[in-house]
């Protein structure tokens, strides 16, 4: 019989070793390999020179000009789209550009010669003028060079899809699927990350210190929306080498065959539903300098399972990311990182899934530095006593609604937060691209108001309501049924005569209904008066109602 040496043993202990742990390696992961990008590639940057050109200027256009960051504007005209989403002011005769206000930065001056005490406007035209002392008007131009390539007119021709079926995305692209989704008009999604030079050094993935993605220059991100099977719009995020951010969107043709690239942005109709198609300005907007552009890609959004159709393997997208290279640095065992539940998930927390949504939906312009109005903060690292929207005054308005407060807990109906979110006039809240209320997202958030969870306050009996709001504090009653509406739920509430105390008078009160429907004696609220109401009574004989956290 053959006897191998020792050493030909440790080499087989050690071969089998290294199977098993890339056999492992790979199960955990989705993807085996990088994948390597060859054709979608960042449009190049243009070159660019920024002129004034003599205009006529309306007098209403000029009632609203002055000079100073208190008077600078967020650009939305047409006439500078490198300018579009930014904001801009003019300070010692010079046109500073900042990403966004209040970022924290000096901000960019635009090589221009500028007449002292000129002041800025912007017109009713939305595009940017130059008021002088001698009240002369110059409208801001853009002058773009020729040189560079511009982005592709149709998808087909971008290299991030097939040609021939531009609905399949290149072998390069990386597919993700974020646990929070944003919410937009009900619409379907497909997303994918396109990573440029997989063969050179600093093409990774940074992560930054709130769990955000800082991507390379070059980086494309595409998502794909469609509406009941029809493909509606796929929208392209470019990083280009000047390392500013882009946003394109191509509207699909009524044959589904190709989409072409839209230089504006548009209200159109699909499967006889409004959709509107962002500009670039629009893009910007929602993808702010604040949230780093990039939205939904993140520690927390992505640390998940998900299926990766290009091998069927499900495995968590974070583990997939470093196991691939994507990320630069190892981030450690995924199960000790943050994670956002499912809306749906009902085993998660509530006030983890409404944060989740707050953050998905609203967070990108609600923090520091955001364009959006108001003290909130509704990133999901902030606890709810930091977010700044409890019994916080509305800056914009109460709707109507007297008394309301950004969010008042326990009170949906007083809830600017919620009431917004069902509006659908101006006042509606997420105020761009989306024409629809979110009914599940609507129900989780005023579900989550109206538990008063995640403020710091416990709930004991486990009921999805916070203790100093519900009024059966040690016996689970979700539906908080109080028939005589005096703080104390039915089913802590056998005192019938409301003496303060469960008694032979209660019983005997009891006795006359047995067995019918009577709504008060019925303190399991199962429709009958019946043996589990007389177990109730029985409980509490000798002892006041409740605990309740609404009765001192």
């Amino acid at each position: 019989m053959f006897s191998p040496s020792l050493k030909a043993r440790q080499l087989a202990v050690m071969l089998v070793t290294t199977v098993w742990l890339g056999i492992s390696a790979y199960a955990q992961s989705g993807l085996p390999s990088r994948p390597l990008n060859l054709t979608c590639t960042a449009p190049e940057s243009p070159s660019q020179s920024f002129t004034l050109e003599r205009a006529v200027l309306s007098a209403e256009s000029k009632a609203h000009s002055g000079s100073g960051r208190e008077s600078g504007v967020f650009y939305r005209g047409a006439s500078v789209p490198s300018l579009q989403g930014h904001f801009v002011y003019l300070q010692d005769n010079r046109l500073i550009v900042e990403s966004t206000y209040g970022h924290g930065g000096a901000g960019t001056a635009l090589p221009l010669s500028i007449e002292k005490g000129s002041v800025i406007a912007e017109g009713v035209d939305s595009e940017l003028y130059v008021v002088t002392t001698a009240g002369g008007a110059y409208q801001l131009s853009q002058v773009t060079g020729s040189s560079a390539a511009p982005a592709a007119t149709l998808l087909s021709n971008t290299g991030c899809f097939e040609a021939s079926d531009p609905s399949i995305p290149t072998a390069g692209l990386i597919e993700y699927r974020p646990s929070a989704p944003l919410w937009t008009d009900g619409a379907g999604k497909r997303r994918w990350i396109a990573m440029p030079d997989w063969d050179q050094s600093g093409t990774q993935i940074t992560v930054l210190p709130d769990g955000d993605f800082e991507f390379p220059v070059g980086t494309v991100l595409a998502k794909e929306f469609g509406l009941d099977g029809t493909l509606v719009e796929t929208r392209l995020m470019v990083k280009d080498l000047n390392g500013d951010w882009t946003g394109y969107t191509y509207e699909w043709n009524a044959e589904q065959t190709d989409a072409t690239l839209l230089t504006s942005g548009k209200v159109g109709t699909v499967n006889g539903q409004e959709w509107t198609f962002p500009s670039p300005f629009e893009c910007l907007y929602c993808h702010s300098t604040a949230a780093n552009r990039s939205l939904g890609i993140e520690i927390a959004q992505l640390n998940n399972a998900m299926e990766y159709s290009a091998t069927g393997i499900t495995a968590n997208q974070l583990t997939t990311l470093v196991s691939i290279g994507l990320i630069d640095a190892g981030i450690g065992d995924v199960s000790t990182l943050d994670t956002l539940p499912a809306y749906d998930d009902a085993s998660k927390p509530i006030d983890a899934r409404a944060r989740g949504y707050l953050h998905s939906n609203c967070s990108q312009c609600h923090r520091p530095g955001g364009p959006g109005v108001g003290p909130e903060d509704f990133r999901y690292q902030l606890t709810g006593n930091e977010i700044g929207a409890n019994d916080t005054t509305p800056w914009l308005g109460n709707l109507g609604v007297e008394g309301a407060k950004l969010l008042v807990r326990g009170q949906p109906d007083r809830s600017v937060l919620a009431l917004r979110m069902k509006n659908t006039s101006f006042y509606r809240m997420p105020p761009l691209g989306t024409s629809m209320v979110d009914d599940q997202g609507v129900a989780l958030i005023e579900g989550w108001i109206a538990s008063g969870l995640g403020f710091g306050i416990g709930d004991a009996d486990g009921d999805v309501k916070a203790d100093d709001l519900d009024n059966c504090t040690l016996v689970a009653n979700p539906d908080q049924l109080d028939v005589d509406a005096d703080g104390f739920g039915n089913i802590c509430d056998p005192d019938l005569n409301n003496d303060g105390v469960v008694n032979f008078l209660d019983l005997s009160q009891f006795s006359g209904v047995f067995l019918t429907d009577d709504a008060l004696a019925d303190f399991d609220g199962d429709g009958t008066v019946n043996f589990v109401d007389l177990s109730i009574l029985a409980n509490l004989f000798f002892m006041p109602p409740g605990p309740s956290g609404l009765v001192p």
